[in-house]
């Protein structure tokens, strides 16, 4: 498949976070995940951080795939050009191909043993050989790792870097409805929905009480074998989920190129705490979704 939805790594779709998505890689077996595939990390920071994200993406069966990852040490390079701001709400970034962080020679600092809890329901991470920790699996529970209005706490039993405990409310599962699309195709129809470039795109939701709502509309060229791909214009939006209200102004969608684009909408909230001289924060993320959009292949397209 050579559609642009299928070029993009996650990490490019969820900017700022501290790993990669996709397929699950592991299993939970009574609420502990087993494997632990490589993680990529990026939030940038002034001083010594550790980064933790938590990941969760609902199934259409009523399981849960996510992602838990950390790390810990000195702040990674943005692999992309400053953003620009279009309005109040909307950036515009361009993300050139391959771009990464600079790589790691030595181990980074581990904390020992993450245990990540909400509720009654927990799961554990341990570091890897080169002191980073992922692992992904998929939750066979109702609404996964979390319910919504939980707590989610992280606590880190202690290593080069100091024990710490670190909360953040869950984000709620969201669907957004869109006003105005055009040449909506039926369900389970492969035409993709339309915006129109020269007016605003206005998105709603079910208020909730915790988190920040994001759109993102990337545009990139697509992946040809033996050709190199062509950087990604990212447009993100962000309103407060409380809102339950959002909307992308015609000007930074005409800034947008016509044509297919990838479309991610996603719900995060966040939580900071000090270890030591590390700054800790935790990430929580929920995928939402968006109505009319396939999930498999998220593509509307821009007139």
């Amino acid at each position: 498949m050579s559609r642009l939805a299928s070029s993009l790594p996650c990490a490019l779709l969820l900017l700022g976070s501290i790993a990669a998505c996709g397929a699950p890689d592991g299993v939970v077996a009574d609420g502990l995940p087993v494997d632990n595939p490589p993680s990529v990390s990026s939030v940038p920071a002034a001083a010594r951080v550790g980064d933790l994200l938590v990941y969760q993406t609902p199934q259409g069966d009523g399981s849960s795939s996510y992602v838990l990852s950390a790390r810990f040490g000195d702040p990674d390079v943005a692999a992309s050009d400053e953003p620009s701001r279009v309005s109040d709400a909307c950036e515009l970034r361009v993300i050139a191909p391959g771009a990464a962080g600079p790589a790691q020679p030595r181990r980074l600092p581990d904390a020992g043993r993450l245990i990540v809890q909400a509720g009654d329901r927990a799961s554990a991470i341990d570091p890897d050989a080169q002191g980073a920790y992922a692992v992904s699996g998929v939750s066979t529970k109702k609404d996964g790792l979390w319910t919504d209005s939980a707590q989610v706490i992280v606590s880190a039993s202690g290593g080069a870097v100091p024990a710490f405990r670190v909360s953040a409310p869950s984000p709620p599962a969201l669907r957004l409805t869109v006003a105005g699309w055009q040449g909506q195709a039926p369900a389970g129809a492969q035409r993709a929905p339309m915006l129109d470039r020269s007016g605003a795109a206005a998105f709603s939701w079910d208020p909730a009480d915790a988190g920040v709502v994001h759109v993102q509309l990337a545009h990139g060229e697509l992946v040809v074998p033996g050709q190199e791909p062509g950087p990604v214009r990212m447009l993100e939006c962000t309103w407060p989920a409380a809102d339950g209200y959002g909307e992308i102004p015609a000007r930074a969608l005409a800034a947008q190129p016509p044509g297919e684009a990838t479309i991610r909408a996603y719900v995060h909230s966040s939580g900071q705490a000090t270890a030591g001289d590390f700054d800790i924060t935790l990430t929580l993320v929920q995928d939402a979704t968006v109505a009319g959009v396939d999930t498999d292949l998220p593509i509307v397209a821009l007139r």
